[in-house]
């Protein structure tokens, strides 16, 4: 009797398994992107934006690196004279401009600028006076 009733049990226990198994289905697996940038949702993104300002934990001091109109107005000044003495000591040595940019020794913003030649060789030496970093440039001339 007791070996019909564990034979019993596990004819049950076995048939169990087997509707279990039957019932079990599986679906396809499909990636949704979460990025809006990538094809994920728009609702999104202030949430993403949000959540990397939480992390972010440098905080940037605006006030420190903005210059007053006059300063600006200098900056910009500076500029456009180092622009077109770059642009003149190109052409001069390319021979695109008639006329020529004169040697000498030049104060600009807060650079000072001594160009020299020798008919061979143009000669830049830039000297920065806020850091004192200086860089020489050595341009020659080619004739066409």
């Amino acid at each position: 009797m007791k070996k019909l009733l564990v034979c019993l049990m596990s004819g049950v226990l076995c048939a169990l398994f087997l509707v279990n198994g039957t019932v079990a289905a599986a679906s396809e697996l499909v990636y949704t992107p979460i990025n809006p940038s990538f094809g994920g949702n728009p609702f999104n993104a202030q949430w993403l934006l949000d959540s990397a300002q939480v992390q972010n934990k440098f905080k940037e001091d605006y006030t420190s690196w903005q210059k007053t109109p006059l300063e600006e107005f200098q900056d910009m000044v500076s500029r456009q004279i180092l622009y077109r003495m770059a642009s003149k000591i190109v052409g001069e040595a390319f021979g695109e401009y008639g006329e020529p940019l004169e040697p000498g020794h030049y104060e600009i913003g807060s650079y000072i600028i001594d160009i020299s030649t020798d008919g061979v060789v143009m000669t830049v030496v830039i000297v920065d006076i806020v850091t004192g970093d200086t860089t020489t440039i050595e341009v020659p001339y080619y004739e066409f």
